[in-house]
């Protein structure tokens, strides 16, 4: 059975995560698997519940049907397996074992710096996030979620400024939102950039999945530029994961003294970031 099936069928199984996945598939890479005897082998995981064959041929069913769709699309599929999946990915604890994408898949093992921030950013918030994108795409390629607001000035920046951005997703590729930047997301194609999901066409975003999403932005980039975040923002997971990361993290301080400093950043200063202003980004 082609390796890509068995990935996609071991995840299509409720109990099992990326972490399980890849501990049964690097158990069995030597192996010509058969479903028989993949149902054989997950007898071995207790915590894993299919006492039943025609569960497993359920979910290997779907998994071929999904295969079947990606290739009548412009959606593609790579495994932790395949060269040119990235390796930055490898280091954490919890790497997706596969991934969608559309795009130059091979932009994503070059440098990479994150730039995210809120959907709702000051007028400093937005200009700062479209100069630093336009100077850092120079030599980097540039990382964000395509978000409302600091996400989208970021791609903006480096698709206007001849550079390549990747956009990591929280839902599956068949959709983008928000809606508004589906003409965006395929700037991001056409000019040699990346669009990628762990999340599987037809899944749907959740504040979990975002979350998920996050450690893969924190995971890809050689750095993490913060611009603008509250406490309680999304942005946070990012910026918590680059730091559990050993990444380098920077966070907007604006010079302007009328400018009111987010909270979010305000926390992230004082636990170590490091800072940056309008000076940086120029």
């Amino acid at each position: 059975m082609d390796k890509k099936i068995v990935l996609l069928t071991l995840r299509n199984i409720e109990e099992i995560g990326n972490v399980t996945a890849k501990k049964i598939m690097d158990s069995i890479l030597k192996e010509d698997i058969s479903l028989e005897s993949l149902y054989s082998i997950l007898q071995n995981f207790p915590r894993v519940k299919i006492t039943d064959f025609n569960i497993i041929k359920k979910v290997h069913n779907e998994a071929e049907k999904l295969l079947d769709r990606l290739n009548n699309s412009d959606i593609n599929l790579i495994t932790y397996l395949e060269p040119d999946y990235p390796k930055s990915f490898l280091a954490i604890n919890d790497p997706p074992v596969f991934l969608f994408y559309s795009g130059d898949i091979k932009i994503a093992s070059q440098k990479c710096v994150a730039i995210v921030g809120t959907r709702t950013p000051s007028e400093i918030g937005k200009r700062i996030s479209y100069d630093l994108s336009a100077k850092l795409c120079k030599n980097h390629v540039i990382v964000s979620g395509l978000a409302e607001g600091i996400d989208t000035e970021v791609h903006k920046a480096a698709i206007e400024n001849n550079g390549k951005t990747i956009a990591i997703l929280g839902h599956g590729l068949d959709t983008i939102f928000p809606p508004q930047n589906k003409k965006l997301s395929e700037e991001i194609i056409e000019t040699g950039g990346l669009i990628i999901s762990e999340y599987p066409l037809g899944q749907t975003y959740s504040k979990y999945t975002f979350v998920a999403r996050d450690r893969l932005q924190s995971a890809l980039s050689e750095k993490v530029f913060i611009v603008e975040t509250n406490e309680d923002g999304g942005t946070m997971h990012t910026a918590k994961k680059a730091m559990k990361y050993n990444k380098e993290v920077f966070v907007f301080e604006s010079k302007s003294q009328d400018y009111v400093i987010p909270s979010g950043n305000l926390i992230l200063i004082k636990e170590g970031a490091k800072t940056f202003n309008e000076d940086y980004a120029q």
